[in-house]
């Protein structure tokens, strides 16, 4: 089994027992790894202290446990920014790096190869990777439109398009697909071979030109159980990003963001509408309460731990008011950092106030061919997709003018952060 790192005219492979033949080193509190990107070879040092024996046991299964209590990495540019190594992830997704080629196959906008079993596979090129509430759901609806662009389907058999999967972020490590279930006992974890035949690779093998598009909002920001499954680590290891740079490199990342104070909104009347929310009896107060709840757990965590562990520890907040998902900062840099111009950040106030330049613009980005833009023009006008909780927040009401400046003065840092990570003012949302 090969780990593939495909670019763009370029296949660079590293066999996973290369992989872990990097890992050894003399020094049992000194790891040195490799990595290789676009033929560029990428030395980072990781610091493991996290026992005073000399012979420290790093065992990383299923499920993994760690004793590491803080890394370290040299400060050189890398495309695993807070990766240790490619071998933390080939660890924890043997199952993924194992059915992987030595190289992909040339000419197919996909990522396709033939597997052992003479079956045509196929991964996705292009990620529409957050966020939840920012119009993914319209802006995934006229990306299919294109020709050149596929939804990924049920099943082998049921070519009914499927928008998102959750795999990466949950079915990978043994998580639910829908983060509101809570479960007693721990979910096995879903087999890449069960989930890369719901691709839809049978119709790309008919045209080498069709880039299956990834929908799962998910995919940017959610880590969770990453603490328990790397005890000890102040960080997560790695994010989403470097997982799918790992799997798919020259593929085409895309995210949607608004005001992070109209997000929070938006999503707790998606989580509390209907019956549940009549039966707890919500209403904007009980919403203003929960959100000085939230963000105190968020100040609180920030006393003893970085901005990045809070952002990405989601066990603390509350699965129907994620306030740390308006933090983009944390998440925008993670995938900035991994995929450079690769990666390309949107608005949904300019999506929704100039759809055609913006749709142009992705299209663009992702490198399939431009619609005339009266053809385009006519099916943004002709299509919706029905999202919104415009209903709920009739019968609900509008948040008080307390809470929105509570969560503005919250927010506004960050989204300062990001407006000049970003080099545009834009992202500031407020001023």
């Amino acid at each position: 089994a090969v780990v593939s790192t495909q670019s763009t005219g370029t296949t660079h492979s590293k066999k996973t027992e290369d992989l872990k033949q990097d890992s050894k080193t003399d020094d049992p509190m000194l790891l040195n790894f490799n990595q290789v990107r676009e033929g560029e070879l990428v030395r980072k040092e990781v610091i493991v202290a996290a026992s005073q024996q000399a012979d420290i046991d790093i065992d990383v299964g299923d499920p993994l446990q760690q004793s590491v209590t803080s890394i370290e990495t040299e400060a050189k540019p890398s495309p695993f920014k807070h990766t240790a190594h490619l071998e933390v992830l080939y660890k924890e997704s043997s199952d993924v790096f194992d059915l992987l080629p030595e190289e992909y196959l040339p000419d197919y906008k996909s990522f396709c190869w033939w597997d052992d079993q003479g079956v045509f596979q196929c991964l996705p090129s292009v990620y529409l990777a957050g966020m939840p509430k920012c119009g993914t759901t319209d802006l995934f609806d006229k990306l299919t439109w294109h020709p050149q662009l596929v939804a990924m389907v049920q099943s082998a058999t049921d070519l009914t398009p499927i928008k998102e999967r959750h795999y990466w972020s949950r079915g990978r490590v043994g998580r639910p697909g829908n983060f509101l279930t809570i479960r007693r006992r721990p979910l096995p974890k879903v087999q890449f071979g069960d989930i890369v035949v719901k691709m839809g690779a049978k119709r790309v093998l008919e045209d080498k030109e069709l880039r299956i598009v990834d929908g799962t909002p998910s995919l940017m920001w959610d880590l969770g159980g990453w603490d328990d499954r790397y005890p000890g680590f102040q960080e997560p290891p790695y994010s989403n990003a470097d997982l799918i740079w790992a799997v798919s490199p020259t593929a085409r990342i895309i995210a949607i963001l608004r005001d992070p104070v109209e997000r929070l909104f938006s999503e707790y009347l998606y989580f509390w509408k209907g019956e549940k929310m009549r039966r707890e009896r919500r209403t904007p107060q009980t919403f203003h309460d929960d959100v000085r709840r939230e963000i105190r757990k968020f100040e609180k965590c920030l006393e003893v731990k970085s901005l990045r562990h809070c952002c990405y520890a989601t066990k603390l907040y509350s699965v129907r008011l994620r306030i740390a998902l308006g933090v983009y900062i944390c998440y925008i840099r993670d995938w900035m950092e991994v995929w450079g111009d690769q990666f390309l950040v949107l608005t949904m106030n300019e999506y929704h106030d100039n759809p055609t330049s913006v749709l142009t613009r992705v299209f663009s980005h992702i490198g399939v061919f431009v619609p005339d833009k009266d053809e385009l023009r006519e099916f943004i006008q002709h299509s919706k997709i029905d999202n919104t909780n415009s209903d709920v927040k009739k019968s609900f009401g509008d948040m008080l003018d307390e809470t929105r400046t509570l969560l503005q003065n919250f927010y506004r840092p960050f989204n300062e952060d990001l407006a000049n990570f970003l080099k545009d003012t834009k992202y500031k949302f407020y001023q």
